[in-house]
């Protein structure tokens, strides 16, 4: 009762289409607006530490506006852009002609075509479509297996869309006698997208690694810039060899509506020399002594840091020089025999000090430094290791015929100084000289 009060008809109202132009691309304002929200979340951390504040604004300032660069280019329908006044129909059919303003924006992914006059009548004529052309070409014509931007024009038509932007569609949906747009945009669109898909991790391991290894870091980001910039090199250089140029007639004369880079392109290529100059730089003076600590203090890294790391390092190669390495090998006998590798002790140091200690005559020195005995601990790990090579279960063999081997193990404490060996090389003394152990039954099944 309450549901047909004032009504003629038994169901709810039909309201009637309301349509609207588009007058900005939702999803850029959706990345402006993510990359701005960043900047100052940023922008309130580094206020609760005013020391480091200046450097750290201006390192989250210059890495989010390359982040967005980059998501803008990627998204952005302005690669391309054209515009002309030309007086054209209206509708296919009708003899009405109207002067509009006609423009072409042309991304990586599509094609936005406008058409904006004053009123005519009760009707705004104020409209934006977009043909996609993602990613495949199709069979030729307007059928099911086409391209989507064939598809897409064969439906505007059904729908009765303006006139002037049919004209313009159509001649993306060409595909031969050399016009061919619609296929050299769809395909540096595609290697384009690409290059940018890769700048934008390269971005992210840019802006973490800078934190950390300035070096890498710097290199991270000209690799970010090389993307950058070999995806508007491809755009340029991947073309039909016709110019897009559409014919509109405005009052007696004839006018064209030509394309120009757009400010998508520009960025790109911009930013991409920005970054190539930018990471190049900050690779080569974090290399150099006199720059490594200005870098390293403007991205908030301790210089002390790295001293301790080299210090470490310098530890491990001096502690290795002088250590000794046992291993068990096996002889074609397949005897088990023990072999000691030993270095010279103090070769590597006599070595290094040689090359900044010269004699007289600017060699360097021909005598080797006396070679010392064994250490005490050097032959209690020798005996440690004679005893626990002669138990059953390192030697694997029966209980009953343990008895009937005869270990006797001596240990050479002499050293060989074989003559033509580097000092680098391993000189081995073989400390198992007792008999071999007897053969081993066959293995019941």
């Amino acid at each position: 009762m309450v549901f047909d009060f004032s009504r003629s008809l038994p169901f709810p109202t039909i309201y009637p289409e309301n349509k609207t132009p588009v007058t900005v691309d939702v999803l850029e304002v959706g990345w402006i607006v993510a990359f701005i929200t960043l900047f100052f979340t940023y922008s309130v951390v580094t206020l609760v530490r005013p020391v480091e504040g200046l450097s750290s604004f201006i390192r989250t300032t210059i890495s989010l506006f390359i982040g967005l660069i980059i998501m803008l280019c990627n998204f952005g329908h302005e690669w391309e852009v054209g515009h002309v006044r030309a007086t054209t129909p209206y509708r296919a059919g009708i003899p009405d002609h109207i002067e509009a303003d006609i423009g072409v924006k042309i991304g990586l992914r599509a094609v936005n075509i406008t058409l904006k006059a004053p009123d005519k009548g009760q009707e705004k004529i104020d409209y934006n479509e977009r043909f996609w052309w993602t990613w495949t070409q199709g069979r030729n014509g307007f059928g099911p297996f086409a391209g989507e931007i064939q598809q897409e024009f064969r439906e505007h038509q059904r729908r009765g869309t303006p006139y002037p932007i049919l004209w313009v569609a159509e001649y993306f949906t060409f595909d031969g006698e050399g016009i061919r747009f619609g296929r050299h945009y769809r395909h540096s669109g595609w290697y384009a997208h690409i290059c940018i898909w890769t700048a934008f991790p390269l971005w992210i391991l840019a802006h973490v690694t800078l934190l950390m290894v300035p070096v890498y870091g710097g290199l991270l980001l000209l690799l970010t810039g090389t993307f950058l910039l070999c995806a508007a090199l491809i755009w340029v250089s991947y073309r039909n060899f016709i110019e897009l140029a559409i014919p509109f007639s405005h009052g007696k004369e004839n006018v064209l509506l030509e394309t120009q880079f757009g400010v998508h392109w520009y960025l790109a290529l911009c930013v991409g020399i920005a970054c190539i100059v930018l990471g190049g730089m900050i690779s080569l003076l974090a290399r150099t002594s006199t720059f490594e600590s200005y870098i390293l203090n403007f991205f908030g890294i301790n210089s002390l840091s790295f001293v301790e790391i080299q210090e470490e390092e310098a530890t491990k190669v001096v502690e290795a020089d002088n250590a000794m390495e046992m291993e068990e090998i096996n002889q074609d006998n397949k005897a088990p025999t023990v072999m000691l590798s030993l270095r010279h002790r103090g070769s590597n140091i006599w070595r290094r000090q040689g090359r900044n200690r010269k004699e007289d005559d600017g060699n360097l020195p021909s005598e080797r430094p006396p070679l010392l005995p064994y250490p005490a601990k050097v032959k209690q790990r020798l005996s440690n290791f004679r005893d626990k090579f002669n138990q059953k279960k390192l030697l694997n063999v029966p209980e009953e015929m343990v008895s009937q081997t005869n270990p006797s193990y001596k240990i050479d404490e002499t050293y060989v100084n074989v003559e033509g060996e580097s000092n680098e090389e391993a000189v081995y003394q073989n400390i198992s000289q007792g008999p071999r152990a007897p053969a081993l039954p066959p293995r019941k099944r």
